[in-house]
């Protein structure tokens, strides 16, 4: 028996996910911010906070930020084989490239170059998360190389490559950049850092999101089950 992946199936079932976990993030928001849930079972209920706020490490919204990273690096991956071009095709790049943002997603990389970076350019302001100079650089290092591949795919996945990159890039990049500075001024237990981060994380779930549906619609991958009769 083989399972195909449907693209709007598997995109609609992400954002079902996603919508939860939004939902949870923002129950932990009111109980950080100390807006409810002051009584005797706080302890109980700051621990259920820690399971789904965006902000925090190792949690639910990391592990899945992660596994969407991975699964879109595991389908580029797919792509690359099926290219006749096996020895060198770009979307084995591709695949690295999102196997070490997941990676980085679960063990947060990123944050420990931020005293290195500072180290060589005192940064503040947008640039207090000093991470996102050398990440903003990579960047666009990254669209000069494959610049002429993505513009050699069809159309409509070419458009939905962009606005996914957009959509993760505006979140994790720009957002993140206020967030920093918001950091600095006031610290990370304000309404408006914690709705940075909210907005933030969301939008970098629904870009890969969006992502394997446009790596989807781009080619159909399937999965036999043996089954005995």
């Amino acid at each position: 028996m083989y399972i195909n992946l449907n693209p709007k199936y598997v995109f609609k079932s992400l954002i079902l996910i996603i919508i939860f976990l939004l939902m949870a993030n923002i129950f932990s928001v009111v109980t950080k911010l100390n807006y409810l849930f002051n009584y005797d079972y706080q302890n109980y209920i700051n621990y259920l906070s820690y399971l789904f706020d965006f902000n925090d490490e190792k949690n639910i919204p990391t592990m899945f930020s992660s596994f969407i990273l991975f699964f879109s690096a595991m389908l580029l991956g797919l792509l690359g084989i099926k290219d006749k071009n096996v020895k060198y095709s770009p979307w084995f790049g591709l695949a690295a490239i999102f196997t070490f943002l997941s990676i980085d997603e679960m063990i947060g990389l990123h944050e420990h170059l931020v005293s290195v970076v500072k180290m060589v350019i005192p940064t503040s302001g947008i640039f207090y998360y000093a991470w996102i100079i050398p990440y903003g650089i990579a960047l666009i290092i990254l669209f000069a190389v494959y610049y002429r591949f993505l513009f050699k795919l069809p159309r409509k996945i070419l458009y939905l490559f962009i606005l996914s990159g957009i959509i993760f890039v505006f979140g994790a990049i720009v957002i993140e950049s206020f967030e920093g500075w918001e950091d600095e001024l006031h610290g990370q237990r304000t309404l408006r850092y914690c709705l940075m981060y909210t907005f933030e994380e969301t939008l970098e779930m629904l870009g890969v999101s969006l992502f394997i549906y446009s790596i989807l619609s781009y080619s159909s991958f399937s999965f036999k089950i043996e089954t005995k009769d």
